[in-house]
């Protein structure tokens, strides 16, 4: 359950809390578990100790999007791609639904995760 998976993710991430990883987990894991603001803000810590760790950036733009600010998800979207040095779905997939939502606002679904995860 998302309450399951947010427990063991905060327990990771009080033992290693300045981990690039611990960030991400729990950012991540709150994003998807419908705290989009808690999430953003570890997220936004650790993009403040990490810049530009690739993970983090990926995690912040699909936030802004489930926020509803695709043009500034693009931007980190964007970034991250440039900072992966390996192909990530995740990204990939993200990244096409913020750039539907840009070209087309109409058509586009609504920030959505189910039919993603």
């Amino acid at each position: 359950s998302d309450r399951a998976a947010e427990r063991y993710t905060r327990r990771g991430f009080e033992a290693a809390n300045d981990s690039t990883y611990g960030y991400w987990a729990l950012g991540y894991t709150l994003l998807e578990g419908g705290k989009v603001d808690e999430g953003m803000k570890l997220l936004e810590a650790g993009l403040d100790q990490h810049p530009n760790n690739a993970d983090l950036l990926e995690a912040y733009g699909w936030g802004l999007y489930r926020q509803g600010r695709s043009e500034a998800a693009r931007d980190y979207l964007l970034r991250a791609k440039r900072a992966y040095r390996r192909y990530n779905h995740r990204l990939e997939e993200h990244l096409a639904l913020v750039m539907l939502s840009i070209a087309n606002p109409d058509a586009a679904p609504a920030p959505v995760t189910a039919w993603l995860s």
